[in-house]
């Protein structure tokens, strides 16, 4: 990479176009404030998780809000998707509950593999930023000291939430329950979600406001919450105000009982939770000492297979959302397998410039890790980057790791030619340096076949020089992201997991 550093970290900075995922960078000290107060323990993790999406005061302008779709909720206009309440204002379990599942359906991921305790403090924040925001989005327009002080005052009584809407009696969903469901769906539901419940888009927010989201498609089960018949039942009598989906009431309950059965039936078994990330734990296998590993290797079918999900920047619904990843070892290297279904092998020409299928590997061993990667100055990543586009077309603008001496690498859709590549320490998105390239080589293995792309990386367990160390005692953490080539429209259209723990032991 060497002198190209400064054209990557100017390209980053100036277009927002995060190579990896977006990253979060404290404005001041770890644990200060900007007025040199200490952080409360919701700033801090806010800061460190959240304010790189949803921006420093919550307003939805964080680093990538050009990239996402959809864009990262506005805190100050004071409307969440998912609530339980009459007056659409969310409760603290939730705000809770989002941060828990996400939002599959955006680039919101779980934040599950935090304890309770920063889940919580993570909810005062928002709330607290909400209402500062709110209040202070209005009284911008106040004409005089006093009204300021009325708009505070009504700002704190409209943010309390009201009181919880009722819960559907769990009835059995027989064909007459299934077919009053039904009934109700086509005069209550279908003109948004269509008459077969497969969605439509766009629609006008029933605020007023046109926005990018778009009616689910119940059939394919990605819900932005999860659907028992209590959160489909809070949906359809709150609404979602910061969607487009208005509240319904009904005068017998029974309608409201029938209607979430059809809903339920229309939506396959277990797939509203199969996009929700939750961190899982990677086993990696010993292998014979020093007996090496190709990617066609039938010992590969030994290694487990870990499903990982993935969240798009930018949301489509023929997005890449999971991968698979299988780590070995055999005393003297480590070998990281990702696999992914593909239906296209893109990849541009020779001596041609232009969007191609990738993947990355980001690794820390910090305690508390900044969730997006890239990493922070004061929580760097290792990253491991691979792409089929020649170093000197692409070395500094649109990846982190080419082949050496500025040759293309010749992916054969049988024939998997491995090649080296370079390993980088990023501090942020303006800043990523050679990370013992010289001495810890990584090489790179990559074939697409029938629709599906294998990539294996390789590096030593023990680096000569600096490096993240692989040993039994090591508490490693791994992320994945994946560019489609097919559907990028800029160097930051990919799909990106949360981290995930190395069992190295």
């Amino acid at each position: 990479m060497g002198t190209s550093n400064g054209l990557l970290a100017a390209l980053l900075t100036a277009s927002a176009a995060v190579v990896l995922a977006p990253s979060c960078q404290l404005t001041s000290e770890p644990g200060v404030g900007g007025s040199g107060e200490p952080l409360t323990r919701g700033e801090s993790l806010y800061a460190q998780h959240c304010a790189v999406c949803h921006g420093d005061r919550g307003r939805g302008d964080g680093l990538p809000a050009g990239v996402l779709l959809p864009p990262a909720r506005d805190f100050s206009l004071g409307l969440f998707s998912l609530v339980s309440t009459d007056n659409g204002v969310p409760t603290d379990t939730d705000l809770e509950t989002v941060l828990r599942r996400g939002v599959p359906g955006s680039s919101m991921p779980s934040f599950s593999w935090l304890g309770r305790d920063d889940i919580l403090a993570l909810v005062d924040q928002v709330r607290v930023l909400t209402l500062a925001e709110m209040t202070t989005r209005v009284a911008e327009e106040a004409v005089s000291a006093e009204t300021e002080e009325a708009i505070k005052r009504e700002a704190a009584s409209w943010f309390t939430p009201g009181r919880p809407v009722p819960q559907p009696r769990d009835v059995t969903p027989s064909p007459a329950v299934i077919e009053r469901g039904k009934s109700i769906y086509l005069s209550k539901c279908a003109a948004c979600h269509g008459e077969q419940g497969t969605g439509r888009r766009p629609i006008v927010n029933w605020v007023g406001r046109r926005t990018v989201n778009w009616a689910r498609d119940f059939t394919l089960g990605i819900m932005k919450g999860d659907a028992s018949h209590g959160a489909l039942a809070n949906r359809i009598q709150a609404g979602m105000p910061g969607a487009a989906m208005p509240p319904s009431s009904f005068a017998d309950p029974g309608e409201l009982e029938a209607l979430v059965s059809y809903l339920d039936s229309l939506i396959p078994d277990g797939a509203a939770d199969l996009l929700v990330q939750k961190m899982e734990t990677i086993r990696v296998s010993r292998l014979e000492a020093r007996s090496g590993l190709r990617l066609d290797d039938p010992r590969w079918d030994d290694v487990e297979e870990v499903p990982i999900v993935l969240s798009p920047l930018r949301w489509r619904d023929d997005s890449i959302v999971r991968a698979q990843v299988r780590v070995a070892q055999d005393g003297e290297a480590i070998f990281f397998k990702v696999s992914w279904q593909d239906a296209t092998r893109d990849e541009p020409g020779l001596g041609e410039l232009g969007p191609s299928d990738r993947v990355a590997l980001q690794f820390t061993d910090e305690a508390e890790a900044s969730f997006f990667a890239m990493g922070s100055a004061t929580n760097p990543v290792n990253i491991w980057y691979w792409h089929p586009q020649p170093a000197r077309l692409t070395a500094g603008v649109l990846d982190l790791v080419s082949p050496p001496h500025g040759t293309l690498t010749d992916i054969s859709p049988v024939v998997a030619i491995p090649v080296r590549a370079q390993s980088l320490v990023a501090r942020g998105p303006d800043s990523a340096s050679e990370f013992g390239s010289q001495n810890n080589p990584v090489q790179v293995a990559a074939r697409w076949r029938g629709g599906r792309w294998d990539v294996m990386f390789r590096r030593a367990l023990e680096p000569d020089g600096e490096g993240l160390r692989f040993a039994a005692s090591s508490d490693i953490r791994v992320a994945v992201s994946i560019w489609d080539g097919a559907l990028s429209e800029s160097p930051s259209d990919k799909s990106f997991s949360i981290w995930h723990t190395l069992d190295l032991r």
